[in-house]
């Protein structure tokens, strides 16, 4: 897990990910993630491109 602040990006917010998480998640530059809201969880889907999906929660 780790604690993460909102960034000001333009007009909008942003979260940054640390490097470690982005390369255990296979994450890059341009990927997409759909953002899924459970409750007060919120789900991360990364949609790699073979067209696999891996979802990631993201209260753990």
């Amino acid at each position: 897990m780790a604690i993460r602040k909102l960034t000001k990006v333009a007009n909008s917010l942003g979260i940054t990910f640390p490097v470690e998480m982005l390369k255990t998640a296979n994450l890059a530059f341009g990927d997409e993630l759909e953002v899924e809201f459970k409750g007060e969880e919120i789900i991360f889907i990364i949609y790699l491109s073979t067209n696999q999906i891996i979802a990631i929660d993201a209260t753990q």
